[in-house]
Parts: C-alpha cells; structure tokens; sequence
C-alpha cells in the first residue's frame, strides 16, 4: 500500500479552477485535500483542509484550511449529536445538543449561543406543526403551520414579537408575520398574501399546459424590500417554446440550448448580458457594464466569483490570466466550509446539508504560490505556467478564425466569451505543463564551454512535496478571541429567519415572498451575511441566487437555465422553479426538486438502475403483487422480524428512500434468522449478548447491501460528515471486486440497544 493510500484512487483533478489533490486513509476514505484556486497568473492560492473517521464511516473530526479542528459526537442511534471545536487551544461549542423522535425527527436543537429550537410534529402525518425559537428563555419566533388534504400548507402564523427583548434585540429586529396561500388542482400556487412587520404583500400567479407562468402580479407596500409590479409571460420562440421571450418589459434571447443570452428592457433601455459554457454553466453577467465573472471545478461547483467593471488585465502587453478575475471584489470558495474575500475568511459549519453557523476568521493565508516561500500546489502542478500555456492557446485560436487582436491593454478581449458567445473549454486542445515543477529536483545542466567556470551547483535535498504540508497549511494565526460566529434559525424551507451572534444578540432578520424575493432585510451588524431563501447565497450584485447546478432569478419565479433533468420531467417547463409550488417543495441544487415518491416509484427506481436491489427484492419476496400489504409508509423506518412487514418514513429524495428500502428488505431476506433469534432469546436458548451479535450482523449485511445498491444508482450522502462513506461507495463502483466485509464491521454503538432488546424479548 503506497503513502496516503493513493494507489488506484483519484489522485487529483484539474479544471478550470484550479486542481484538487486527493489523499486517503485505511478504508479508502480521503483524509486530506490540497486545495489550489487560480485567480490568475499572479495569484495562485493553495488550501488544505482533512478529516477523520470512525469505523462506522462517520466523520470524528474536520480540520479547516485555518486548522480548527471541529470535532462530531453522537448519540447510541449513530445520530449527530453535537459540535465543539478547537483552535490553538481555544475550545468551543457550536452545536450543543440535538434531540431526536423515535422517528428521527429532530424535535429539539440548543446551538453554541443557548438558543434553543423545539419542533413539534404531528403524529398521523409526520407533519411540522410548531417551530419555536428561544433566546435566554424568551420567545424570538414561534410559527405554526397549517395544512390541506395533499400536505400544502395553507397558512404559517408567527406571534413571537422579538421587538420587546431588549437586552437581545436593541436594534428591534424582527416581528410577528403571517401568510395565507391557495393552490390550483395541480397543487401550483396560485395566491399568496400576507404579512411581516410592518411589511405587508399579495401575490397572484397563473399557469399554463406546461406549468409555465402566463401572469405573476405582485402587490407590496412602500415599506418592503421588493418591489410591485404586473407581469405578462409571452412564449414566442419556436425553438425553445417553454422559454419565457417577454416578461413584462423585458425581453429574453437564448443561444441554441436554451441558455438566457440577453435580458433588454424597453422601459428603461438597460441590458443584461449572460455568457454560458458548453456545460450550460453561467460564466459571465453583465449589467450595462458591471460585470460578474465566475469559475467552476470539474464538479460543477462554484469555485470563485468576481465583480467589477474590468474585461481582461494586461501588464506591458502580456496576458494575466485566462479567468480574469482582476478586481478586488471576488469570492473565493475552495471548500463548503469557507469562504474568501481580499482581507478576511468565512468558516462554515454544517449539519447535513444545512448550514448551522458561519464564523468570521481571524489571522490570514500566506499561501499565495511563489510568494515567501510558498511552493505547495495540488499535486505540485505549475499552475501559473499553465495558465500562460492556456492563453497561448487561447490566442492561436483568435488568430486562427480571424478575431481581431483588440487594443493592446486588452489584447484578445474581443475573443473573450462577451463577444465570441463561446466558453474557454471549447477553444483549448490541450491543458497542463509537464515540466519539472518549480522546488522539485531539476536535472543537472552542466556547463559545456570549454575554459569558463562551472555551471551553478545543484540541490540534493529532499524536493518540496504536496504529501507532507496539512491542514492549516500557510495560515499565520491571530487572536483567536475576536472571531466573531454567527448562529442561523431557518424556516421548513431552510430559509434564514433570524440570525444571532455568540451572545444570542439578534443581528439579522429576514422575510420573504414565495419565491424568495425579501420583504424585510433587517440586520444590526455590519455583517450581513448572504445565506437566505433555502439557505442559499444571494448575489447582491445580480439578485440571483446560486443553487449549484443553476441559478434563480425571485423576480420572475423561474430558474435562469434549462432543467439538467429535463427529460425526467418532459411534461413540464424546465424553467419553472419546485413545480411552482415554493412553500411545500425545495430544490436541494436547481437539479431536481423534492416531490415525495410513493411505493410503487421507490421500488420501480431502485429495480431499474440496481441489479443488487432487484436481486434482494427476490430474496425477500417482494413483488407487484403483494408490495401493498408487505411496504407501507409509517412513523418509523423498520421490519416486523416475525411477519416481515415493512414500514418507512416518508422522505422527498427517491435515491435516499431506495437505500433506505434496500436496508428493510435485507432485514426481510432474513426474516428467519431475526425469527429465530427472537424465539431463542425468548426461550433462554441463547443470551442477550448472542443475540446482540446475531442481529448486528444483519445490520451489518443491510449496510453493505446499501453501499452497493448507492454504487448503482449514483447515490451520495450529503454532509461532510459523510466523505467516508461516499468515498467507499465510490471506490465499490469502480472496482465490484472489493470485500466490503473485510472493510465494515458492526456498529458496536448500539450493541447495548440490542442487548437491552434481547432483555425485553426474554420478558415477555
């Protein structure tokens, strides 16, 4: 086995970003990732950041790029329980305590700041009935929910008033609120009205064949952050016939993929360019010439953005970079777990998918490449050398179909994407620099002039290596008191209602319209951080929200790009955002909104994409036949060990009820042994303890069945509490061969639970 693990696994990846360097543990989980970002030729940054594990795939602990080290506990259930953390010896506690229903819900959560959350649901249909939000004991927001026949909430009432709190609250933040929705007989919204603050709305939307919107008409007050306004939707291209061409002045083109192109309106003659790679990912937005530039990695994921009113930086004629991210307002993402900008850092902190806390770091990174010292990249790649490789490429190609060479201080800008309509990835044949790296061994050069002095010395030490830096790497601290941590207090959407610093003080308050448009933007502090509707990040300088695979626009209700699942849903507008039902459904990355599956669409996604699923649907006798009296829905995900009936919770993601399902029918397939372990124990034929054993070896054989079935179908589980895992399934989907026994092994955590089950049994 090779240093770090490496052998035969993903080592690193470059993209357009930059690369990312991979290093892994015992059991294929990745432990360390060396992060290096291009912003351009003179400023190449490289991140490190790691993790470990338990046997049990969970992740024990994260170190960030600053090397935090937070640190995950769990309760018996294997469920996360709280976060601490610790920086140069300065301890912490981000998550204090999650409890849980026997369900799973979570039904109470005390972060590091003593706010409390208690959630209240209801027992028949597992709805959310109550939210209540504590600060030192005082009520900040207490929503209550109600309900139709088909689960649409039709009103969310808030009667906390937080205004009154005044050691807590001295700028008077927040306030009661409540709404009001309708729903059509495809369950669209079609009105919604209401009220937050002093804030008050009414929205009015219609629909047509495809779900497209045909009219949204918009009705607020002087006193709201959005704004009124009456919108017709007219559809008049016959290429893309779902593509909105007007929406009340403005006027849409597209390229030939569907991709928005230019937004002109003619009541104000202001103009909205939009520029798309060939993977359909918006690259440039410029509105009347203030410009948003952004990359991504291979992923997908958004790496860095910019603004600015530069189009490309040149120094004596020379090219400076291919991302031209030449301003000083940029964003820099080189994990989920933190952000930067020019003269400080953002760490984030995560439960799941849900964003629990940010905290603004302190000290800085001297990890800016070929500056005092630094010499570390992923895989120890000369990314400015590439960078120069690129442009030159990227010029041979202006030259080759003509494009004219443009003013000298921006040589080459008329081939840039503003004016090609064409990405960089399209244009380039060739990426990388396979030269000696600069810090390596470089290969003796003698001297050969005869009678001249010899040539300069050359190093045997050891060369720089990217293996040896760690998490932390090129941070130079500073005092650690002074990171200031903001908590967030989310709605059922996940949209930050409230926001409050380490003393439980409240900083910020936000309410929204339906589809995310703020109607009041309250903050106290000069930190006004951007996570809102859904817990995405607002762009302040475009007003779209960035979900990942696409972008939203809250003004006209509609997502700015084509649905990357458009064939899954060919009955619909790709364009339209959650199925036009924004209260109940939420999009997790602008791929695919959350539609509860029933049964039947489990069992038929799972039998279609996974052999091992169908496989176990015969071991475990289930088919069409008899699917509705042996699968059902309930208040628990579990198998009846003497009848083999299962029971699951309802869940909005098909992929994760899948592998939830996988888990019940191997619990099915071994009906006999769960029966005959049962009986056993019952009759003293055997101990608690053997029981215990008997029944984690099935838990173990439903874990490994999971892994599989998640290789087949693509599944990942979210959170970076989860690499291990999805680094495991990743591995098992390259090489079938792997023995996943060797690798697991039962989770002792609930050996306890299990005897103390085997007690009961033995009572009865």
């Amino acid at each position: 086995m090779t240093k770090y693990n490496r052998a035969g696994r993903l080592a690193l990846v470059e993209d357009a970003s930059g690369g990312e360097a991979y290093y892994y543990g015992r059991q294929g989980e990745v432990t360390k990732t060396v992060r290096t970002v291009m912003a351009s030729v003179a400023d190449i940054r490289t991140y490190v950041y790691g993790a470990t594990y338990d046997s049990w795939n969970r992740v024990q602990t994260m170190t960030y790029p600053d090397g935090e080290v937070v640190t995950y506990h769990y309760n018996a259930a294997g469920q996360v329980e709280s976060l601490t953390s610790n920086k140069q010896g300065r301890q912490s506690v981000i998550v204090d305590r999650i409890g849980y229903d026997k369900e799973g819900h979570t039904v109470y959560t005390k972060l590091g700041n003593g706010t409390e959350t208690t959630y209240t649901y209801d027992k028949q249909r597992e709805r959310l009935q109550v939210m209540n939000l504590t600060a030192d004991g005082q009520t900040v927001m207490e929503n209550k929910y109600r309900y139709d026949a088909v689960d649409n909430i039709l009103g969310i009432t808030n009667a906390a008033n937080p205004t009154s709190l005044t050691k807590l609250n001295k700028a008077k933040l927040g306030g009661r609120s409540s709404h009001t929705y309708e729903y059509d007989e495809l369950n669209r919204l079609i009105h919604a009205s209401g009220k937050a603050k002093r804030a008050s709305y009414d929205m009015v939307m219609s629909f047509g064949r495809m779900s497209e919107p045909l009219t949204k008409v918009q009705k607020v007050d002087s006193t709201t952050t959005a704004k009124s306004y009456n919108f017709a939707y007219k559809y008049e291209d016959s290429n893309h016939p779902t593509a909105p061409t007007q929406i009340g002045h403005d006027h849409y083109t597209y390229d030939a993929n569907g991709n928005p192109t230019l937004v002109t309106n003619d009541s104000t003659n202001t103009t909205r360019e939009m520029y798309w790679d060939e993977d359909n990912r918006l690259m440039v937005l410029s509105d009347n010439g203030k410009t948003s530039r952004y990359t991504y990695n291979a992923a997908g994921e958004r790496i860095m953005k910019s603004y600015g009113t530069m189009e490309g930086v040149y120094i004596n004629g020379a090219p400076q970079g291919i991302t031209f991210h030449e301003t000083d307002n940029f964003t820099l993402y080189p994990a989920s777990i933190i952000s930067i900008n020019k003269n400080r850092f953002t760490k984030h902190y995560f439960l799941g998918d849900k964003r629990v806390a940010s905290r603004i770091g302190t000290g800085l990174f001297n990890n800016v490449y070929g500056r005092n010292g630094s010499y570390v990249t992923a895989g120890q790649q000369d990314y400015a050398e590439r960078m120069n490789q690129i442009q030159t490429q990227k010029e041979a190609y202006y030259k080759k179909v003509g494009v004219a060479p443009g003013v000298p201080t921006e040589k080459g800008a008329y081939g840039d994407p503003e004016n090609t309509g064409v990405g960089y990835n399209a244009v380039l044949t060739e990426l990388g620099n396979h030269d000696v790296p600069q810090g390596w061994i470089q290969t003796p050069r003698p001297n050969t002039t005869p009678n001249t002095n010899p040539g300069p010395p050359v190093s045997w030490n050891d060369p720089s290596n990217p293996d040896d830096p760690q998490a932390g790497y090129g941070y130079i601290p500073n005092d650690t008191t002074k990171e200031e941590t903001f908590f967030y207090h989310s709605d059922h959407l996940g949209s930050t209602s409230y926001i409050t610093d380490d003393k439980a003080n409240i900083t910020q308050y936000d309410a929204y319209l339906p589809y995310g448009e703020l109607l009041v933007d309250e903050h106290s502090s000069s930190e006004e951080l951007p996570y809102k509707f859904n817990g995405k990040e607002m762009d302040e300088e475009t007003g779209l929200y960035y979900y990942g695979a696409r972008y939203m626009d809250p003004k006209i209700s509609m997502w700015l790009g084509v649905d990357p699942m458009i064939e899954k849903y060919p009955e619909i507008s790709p364009y339209i955002y959650c199925h036009n039902n924004p209260i109940v459904l939420i999009d997790p990355d602008g791929r695919q909104s959350k539609v509860p599956p029933t049964i039947i669409q489990i069992i038929d996604y799972g039998t279609k994409n996974s052999k091992k699923f169908s496989s176990l649907m015969k071991a475990a006798n289930v088919n069409k036949a008899n699917i509705n009296s042996v699968i059902r829905f309930g208040n628990e995900t579990s198998t009846d060990p003497i009848t083999g009936h299962i029971q699951i919770t309802k869940d909005k993601r098909v992929k994760f009820q899948v592998i939830k399902l996988t888990h019940e029918l191997t619990n099915r397939a071994n009906k006999a042994k769960l029966a005959k372990a049962t009986n056993d124990v019952a009759n003293k034929k055997i101990s608690p303890e053997v029981y215990a054993k008997k029944i984690m070896e099935i838990e173990l054989d439903g874990q490994i069945n999971q892994i599989k079935v998640a290789a087949d179908i693509g599944f990942q589980y979210p959170g970076e509490e989860n690499k291990r895992i999805n680094s495991l399934i990743q591995n098992y989907s390259k090489n079938k061969n792997i023995n996943l026994r060797k690798i697991l092994s039962p989770n002792t955590s609930l050996r306890k639970d299990y005897i103390k089950q085997g007690k009961a049994v033995r009572k009865r």
